[in-house]
């Protein structure tokens, strides 16, 4: 009931509110948060509750960030495979050296026709 009092302190004094507070509830149910960072002797309050939220938004954001830059690093590379593969005089040199198939989650990527 610990998780109560200190649920119901932060929407008293103003600190979770709204969406919030419900992003911090489902954390709880998620996480069964039970302890702040294994304090025992320590009870839990709202601003507990309001770091664990911050926290957890900062690495939601942060796999938005990365997430966004891989999907450019990948666009970067389909486009570089698609035009290498547009030079007939290096597919021909490619397949003289004997590579003659490409990975099928490459080919998917790029859609070449074999």
């Amino acid at each position: 009931m610990d998780i109560q009092r200190a649920l119901s302190e932060a929407y008293d004094d103003g600190t979770l509110r709204g969406s919030k507070l419900r992003a911090v509830q489902q954390l709880i149910k998620q996480r069964k948060i039970g302890k702040v960072q294994g304090d025992d002797k320590r009870k839990l309050s709202g601003q507990d509750l309001l770091r664990a939220y911050e926290h957890h938004t900062q690495q939601q954001r942060a796999l938005v960030r990365r997430s966004a830059m891989i999907t450019q690093r990948l666009a970067v590379l389909t486009s570089s495979l698609r035009r290498l593969l547009a030079d007939d005089h290096l597919v021909t040199l490619v397949r003289a050296e004997g590579l003659r198939t490409i990975p099928e989650h490459l080919a998917a990527r790029v859609a070449v026709r074999e």
